[in-house]
C-alpha cells in the first residue's frame, strides 16, 4: 500500500475496528472506534483552524490507575525550546535591524519586531520548560525526561511503573516525533500532528499503545471515556 492515502472506512476492518462517516464535515475521515486486546479504542481525525488536519487516537483502561497520573509530551513545546528557535528570532531581529539601515527608512524594523516577538517566545517557552522538569517526578531515563513531564498525587506509585525498563522504552515510542502524547489515570491519548494514510500505520501506534495499557493496568472490561 505504500504511502498512498486510504478511507479510515477501507482501513477499519483490517484493524477490526468499526468506521462511521463524519456527517459534518464531507472530507473528513470520519471516526473508528472498538477494541483491541480489550482495551477500547477511539480514532478520529481532528481540524482546527490554522492547524493541519491530524489523527487523534484514545485508548481507555477497564480500571483507572488511580494514582493522579498525569504524563504529556508535546512536539509544539519542544520546538519551540529549542536553540533552532532563537537562532532563528536573531536572524529575523539582524535582518530587520540591517535592512532599516540599508535602507535608511522604518520598514524593515517591522521583521525585528517579529524576531523579538520570536525571542520572547522562545524565553517563555524555556522558562516553562525548566519548570515542568522541577516539578516532574524523574524517570529514570534522562532521554525520556526530555521528552516527557511526569506528574501524580502518588508520587512513589508513579515512580514504580516508570522503574519498569518496557514502560519507559514504550512511553518514548509513543511521545518521539512530531505529535501530542497525554497519559492519565483512565487512558492514553495521541495526538499525530498529520492524517494517517495506512493501516500498518495505525497497526503500529494501536500495538504500542495496547502494550502500554497492558503494562500499567491490569485487564478489564474497557469503559469508553469522552473524548
Amino acid at each position: 500500500m505504500g504511502d498512498r492515502m486510504t478511507d479510515w472506512n477501507e482501513i477499519a476492518p483490517r484493524l477490526g475496528l468499526c468506521h462511521a462517516p463524519d456527517e459534518s464535515s464531507p472530507m473528513g475521515q470520519g471516526v473508528m472506534t472498538g477494541e483491541r486486546d480489550g482495551r477500547h479504542v477511539r480514532v478520529f481525525e481532528v481540524n482546527e483552524l490554522r492547524r493541519t488536519a491530524r489523527t487523534k487516537i484514545v485508548l481507555t483502561f477497564g480500571e483507572p490507575l488511580r494514582l493522579g497520573l498525569s504524563i504529556s509530551s508535546s512536539a509544539a513545546d519542544r520546538a519551540q525550546g529549542s536553540w533552532l528557535w532563537l537562532v532563528f528570532a536573531v536572524l529575523f531581529f539582524a535582518g530587520g535591524i540591517g535592512g532599516a539601515i540599508a535602507a535608511r527608512h522604518g520598514g524593515p524594523l517591522v521583521v525585528c519586531v517579529g524576531g523579538a516577538l520570536l525571542s520572547w517566545g522562545w524565553l517563555a517557552a524555556r522558562k516553562a520548560a525548566r519548570r515542568k522538569r522541577a516539578e516532574a517526578i524523574p524517570t529514570g531515563d534522562e532521554r525520556l525526561d526530555r521528552l516527557v513531564a511526569v506528574k501524580a498525587d502518588d508520587r512513589d506509585g508513579a515512580a514504580r511503573l516508570l522503574a519498569d525498563s518496557g514502560v519507559r522504552e514504550l512511553i518514548a515510542l509513543l511521545a518521539k516525533g512530531d505529535r501530542e502524547l497525554k497519559i492519565t489515570d483512565g487512558r492514553i491519548s495521541v495526538d499525530i500532528n498529520r492524517v494517517v494514510k495506512t493501516a500498518e500505520d495505525f497497526e503500529t501506534e494501536l500495538d504500542r499503545m495496547t502494550a502500554l495499557a497492558g503494562a500499567l493496568v491490569p485487564m478489564g472490561q474497557s469503559e469508553p471515556l469522552d473524548s
